[in-house]
């Protein structure tokens, strides 16, 4: 998995819980790491129904994730219908791959939290 500049590499043993994977939040930020396959999805559901009433913008740390299973994409599909104003604040190139063959990528504008973002049909 290609690790960005200044960040450390996602580590397996790093989840205290033994899981593969993280799934959450942090302050106004949706962290995934590891294979969000469908054993992420109930964690990921419960995390996107608290950010789905959350009065700030929010945004979507995935540069760590090395994977999105179907079920996990339609999780943040449907948050980010709900969260019109939620974007991407650190990509990760193979997940905007899937996004972009999934003909989704608008739906997830990468775009820091303090700048705006164009909102899916909208010109970039």
């Amino acid at each position: 998995m290609p690790v960005m500049k200044g960040q450390e590499p996602y580590k397996p043993t790093d989840r205290s819980n033994g899981e593969p994977f993280l799934v959450e939040i942090q302050e106004d930020t949706l962290v995934l790491a590891g294979p969000i396959g469908q054993d992420a999805v109930p964690r990921l559901h419960a995390e996107a129904l608290r950010l789905a009433g959350y009065p700030k913008d929010t945004a979507v740390d995935w540069s760590a994730a090395e994977h999105l299973s179907a079920g996990a994409l339609q999780v943040l599909l449907a948050l980010a219908r709900a969260r019109k104003n939620l974007r991407v604040s650190r990509d990760q190139p193979g997940i905007r791959s899937l996004l972009e063959l999934a003909g989704v990528s608008e739906w997830f504008p990468a775009a820091p939290l303090n700048e705006p973002a164009a909102q899916p049909g909208e010109a970039r």
